[in-house]
């Protein structure tokens, strides 16, 4: 299996079978092991390996871990973390940036985009140049959002946390809420599921949030049992997984009434998970939370069915295993 992943990019779900996802969160587990042992387990894993950042929108997970991912693993890091510091400020597309970069003696680049597609489009120019002894190879890139396209790091640390909590993915009641058009977790994590045998997904969001038609079309081919719903209290008793996720107002325009829906419906409240959930129930999100919605409501944190925090912590080792691996680097 190691040698699926040497030099690969992540660059979306639909590149990934069950096999790989599977051992991606088996070595995941292992990172996670291994940290919790000792900080320092790792320090010597990717020493004298090094990584570039290509970050053109915010970030406070995904960046801080795979940082903390690069510090317990002894691989140094840079890049850009902001495009007006850098040379997109004067008009400098990406792919350029990439290329460059390339020749710097870089390992690894990790980017997040604004634009669809745009990190796949950089990986065909992530290669090592003539004065690098791997000529001609490729320097994998790693997916961090691209617009509301995808974002597989976050489906592999979904799945990671979801497999600690009960032991597989198969055989659950899967509920993502909310905003199913501009939410590329849910657009990585629902195609992601399409490779294991969940006992039902549903979809739960106003009119104007729908998923997308391409995503609908493949659960119906798949077999799997799915339904598009407007309350999720009407499920909540049968859930396993509860997958919230907030209004994704900065990659597309939602309405005023339905941003009130929102609120009035679909925002995550501590009062219905106590009536209607089950107490091993978790409830997952991305973050962050938007304070303008608050979803989940703080009091849902002292609630035993939130998982949220665990999840974003499972970051760190799920992107320790996804470095060692890209780098052929046992874990």
């Amino acid at each position: 299996m190691y040698g699926r992943f040497r030099g690969r990019h992540i660059l979306s779900m639909h590149d990934f079978d069950r096999e790989d996802l599977e051992f991606i969160i088996a070595k995941a587990k292992v990172a996670a092991a291994r940290l919790k042992e000792h900080e320092h387990s790792l320090k010597e894993l990717l020493k004298w390996k090094r990584m570039c950042f290509v970050f053109y929108a915010p970030s406070t997970r995904t960046a801080l871990s795979f940082k903390g991912a690069a510090d317990v693993t002894g691989m140094t890091f840079d890049g850009i973390m902001d495009p007006k510091t850098s040379s997109a400020a004067k008009g400098e597309i990406l792919i350029d940036t990439v290329r460059n970069l390339s020749g710097y003696f870089n390992d690894v680049f990790v980017i997040r985009h604004d634009n669809e597609g745009a990190v796949r489009r950089a990986s065909e120019f992530a290669v090592y140049p003539a004065n690098h002894r791997l000529e001609g190879q490729p320097i994998p890139c790693i997916n961090c959002g691209d617009g509301a396209n995808q974002h597989p790091t976050q489906t592999m640390t979904d799945f990671t946390a979801i497999d600690m909590r009960f032991g597989t993915i198969d055989g659950l009641v899967y509920l993502f809420n909310n905003d199913m058009k501009y939410s590329r977790t849910v657009h990585s994590d629902a195609e992601a599921l399409l490779l294991f045998n969940p006992k039902k997904v549903y979809f739960c969001c106003p009119t104007e949030l729908a998923p997308p038609e391409s995503l609908l079309e493949q659960y119906a081919r798949s077999g799997i049992d799915y339904k598009v719903i407007g309350r999720y209290e009407d499920v909540l008793p049968e859930v396993d997984v509860f997958y919230d996720t907030r209004p994704q107002l900065n990659l597309g325009h939602i309405s005023d009434p339905t941003k009130e829906k929102i609120r009035a419906v679909f925002n995550v409240r501590a009062a219905a998970i106590r009536k209607h959930a089950k107490e091993d129930m978790v409830i997952m999100h991305p973050l962050p939370r938007d304070f303008k919605f608050m979803s989940p409501e703080l009091e849902v944190d002292d609630l035993p069915q939130a998982y949220y925090f665990p999840e974003a912590h499972t970051g760190l080792p799920t992107r320790v295993a996804l470095l060692a691996l890209v780098q052929g680097v046992r874990l």
